[in-house]
């Protein structure tokens, strides 16, 4: 399943997303791109320690990346065992992101379908031109 920033053809359009979203919801570059990076895996998600070998970053980097994502409702986080998520993994021939450790749980992470993405926007954007409409009506009455 392709997502919206993944399944783009050309570089402006993925700039021209990237932009929105960082806009939208207040995104810094870095968590724009954690954003993006999580919507490559799809819907099988990944955990932190995936994103912190991907971004070559320190993990709790990620992990208030991630706490912003999941504070705005960009992503979802579900706790699995460690078991659990290396028979996901080789279920999905994802074996690539199976973790090196056999033992204790994780938390894995997933973007919200496109569907919740895109009205989350539609509000987003509504609510925002509805403020700029009730502050400019006074301004213009005069």
């Amino acid at each position: 399943m392709d997502t919206i920033g993944v399944s783009m053809v050309n570089q402006a359009q993925l700039d021209e997303f990237v932009q929105i979203v960082r806009s939208v919801f207040r995104l810094t570059k870095k968590e724009a791109e954690c954003f993006l990076k999580l919507r490559r895996y799809g819907p099988e998600g990944t955990c932190v320690q995936n994103l912190v070998i991907q971004t070559e970053s320190e993990r709790s980097v990620e992990q208030k990346k991630l706490k912003k994502l999941l504070r705005l409702q960009l992503v979802t986080r579900e706790a699995l065992s460690l078991k659990d998520f290396q028979n996901r993994c080789s279920e999905n021939n994802r074996d690539d992101l199976i973790p090196s450790t056999k033992k204790g749980y994780l938390y894995i992470y997933r973007v919200i379908p496109d569907s919740e993405l895109i009205a989350k926007i539609k509000e987003i954007t509504d609510q925002w031109l509805k403020n700029v409409n009730s502050f400019l009506l006074p301004l213009t009455e005069n």
